[in-house]
């Protein structure tokens, strides 16, 4: 069994990393280190995550809801200070998780993941 959660450890997060690293280094002009630290993955994740090797299969959800760009954008922010706080940047997180779930973006992946969520007419995530 895969809750929700899981499918958004599994694919979603890999998708904001890479959605957040771009912004970062683009808009922000932050270094390829400095996103690393600030995500506390590795460079060589920040890398990937440029390189479209990590996350990039599942992000085109992401740019559809005006909500999730507006929750990607606070937790940008965040990171963009010189010091984030943690528990802002993991409140921020969790904002944006409950905000693509309360959209219904999810939900996809969720019922490829486990078929018998049609069947029983999921509402897991309203």
């Amino acid at each position: 069994m895969k809750p929700p959660c899981m499918v958004m450890v599994r694919l979603i997060i890999p998708s904001i990393r890479v959605e957040v690293a771009k912004k970062l280094i683009r808009e922000y002009g932050l270094s390829q280190t400095e996103v690393a630290d600030r995500l506390k993955v590795t460079r060589a994740a920040v890398s990937q995550y440029l390189k479209g090797v990590r996350g990039e299969h599942e992000i085109k959800f992401l740019r559809k809801s005006k909500k999730v760009k507006k929750a990607v954008e606070k937790l940008v922010k965040e990171l963009t200070k010189e010091e984030p706080e943690t528990s802002l940047v993991l409140k921020n997180l969790c904002e944006l998780c409950k905000t693509i779930r309360k959209e219904k973006l999810v939900c996809d992946y969720c019922k490829r993941e486990m078929p018998e969520l049609e069947r029983i007419k999921c509402r897991l995530c309203c």
